[in-house]
């Protein structure tokens, strides 16, 4: 495995970078009336500032750190929502605040009790006969498992994560082609209200798809949490994935199965997050030939000229650090030279957008040409503080696992 170097200018970069970023955080009445949730409120914002901690122990933001954290408990406490969605509901902000408690040099310092009457009602949650909700990673099982096992606390880790694996058993598909999770058409997203509803979907991306139950298995085999049928459930999912993924000069991966197009490079979306579940899954089952198979994916996209890879802006979901964050991912899982300059291509395209003072650059691209200033983790401005932060350290601090990276 190759030793990470970051010399002096770079590191002084990334984290002036952080800094100005934080400064649009604070400045622009960005926390007013936010909501506490991980993608896209206060809980997300938390695990910037302590990654901003971490590398510049300013006792001005510690102190901002702090009232942001009593701020997120106030407001879970007073808050009667009942919303299991992982990256806008509570088991978001109960994975913040439990990797903000590891990351703390006293973990004891915070407490997340908070967590365990979220575990029950989760529990609960799960318990239902039927499920017609989504599987996936944002708002659905995947998500819960995911929630599960960020919990320092084995026996709930273990309890939580074998209710959702159970239940995203009772949906999966058996076909020639291994195992996979179907998007019904009750859960389609319309283009408009009056528009028809779109038909079912076998769905490629880590965010919403096969992929994301991928990483996820990989996850738990790794951490040594085995339901049974885990092991047989991530090889025949992984080998469904891997049909699926067509080695071409514009990618591997379309959004969705019979697309007959390539998605974008993005984490959410496309080859740099699907390599990233497919080493996972041939590190955790032993299988060399699933590893070289995520990695010429890995490569393929790293090689992808970058005004063909599709990005529009800069955050973590879709953007320039998103992709930046996931080569350095793939370069960490496996020493490969070629992923670390990929991702400081990617960082440096971020870094002069930062530095450029202009915070418009930063805006996040919503579709039909429409940009907003966003200071949430997944697409705004805090995301990219943090993937940043991220690339100093020869080992991340445990806050992307929420992305199952």
């Amino acid at each position: 495995m190759n030793e990470l170097v970051v010399s002096e200018v770079v590191r002084g970069r990334h984290i002036d970078a952080a800094r100005s970023i934080e400064k649009y955080v604070a400045t622009a009445g960005a926390l007013s009336g936010m909501n506490c949730s991980l993608a896209d409120g206060l809980a997300g914002i938390a695990l910037f500032y302590q990654s901003l901690l971490q590398h510049d122990d300013n006792s001005e933001y510690r102190d901002k750190f702090d009232r942001l954290v009593d701020r997120i408990y106030t407001i879970v406490e007073q808050s009667n929502s009942v919303d299991f969605s992982f990256y806008v509901g509570l088991p978001g902000v109960g994975f913040a605040l439990e990797r903000i408690a590891l990351n703390e040099q006293n973990g004891d310092s915070i407490d997340v009790g908070v967590n365990d009457e979220l575990d029950e009602a989760l529990l609960q949650h799960l318990s239902v006969p039927t499920w017609t909700g989504h599987f996936d990673l944002v708002s659905g099982l995947v998500g819960a498992g995911a929630y599960a096992l960020s919990r320092s606390n084995a026996e709930m880790r273990d309890k939580l994560f074998k209710a959702a694996f159970e239940k995203l058993m009772l949906l999966a598909e058996s076909t020639s082609e291994g195992i996979c999770w179907r998007t019904g058409s009750h859960l389609m997203r319309r283009e408009s209200a009056s528009a028809a509803v779109p038909n079912e979907s076998y769905n490629l991306g880590v965010a919403h798809g096969n992929p994301g139950v991928v990483a996820l298995f990989a996850d738990a085999l790794a951490a040594g949490v085995q339901p049974p049928g885990l092991r047989n459930a991530l090889e025949g999912v992984t080998e469904w994935v891997m049909r699926h993924g067509h080695p071409e000069a514009d990618g591997f991966y379309g959004y969705n199965v019979g697309d007959g197009y390539k998605a974008r490079a993005a984490w959410c979306y496309g080859d740099p997050g699907n390599a990233i579940a497919i080493v996972k899954s041939g590190q955790a089952l032993g299988n060399r030939s699933i590893i070289e198979f995520g990695i010429e994916c890995g490569l393929n996209a790293a090689r992808r000229p970058l005004a063909k890879a599709g990005v529009n802006d800069h955050g973590v979901c879709h953007g320039s650090v998103g992709l930046g964050l996931m080569f350095m991912s793939l370069f960490r899982a496996t020493g490969q030279p070629e992923f670390l300059a990929a991702a400081d291509t990617w960082y440096e395209i971020t870094l002069r957008a930062v530095e450029s003072g202009d915070v418009d650059i930063l805006k996040t691209c919503s579709g039909k040409g429409t940009r907003r200033l966003d200071h949430g983790a997944l697409t705004g401005t805090s995301g990219i503080g943090l993937a940043l932060l991220d690339r100093l350290d020869a080992k991340s601090n445990g806050w992307s696992k929420w992305l199952l990276v």
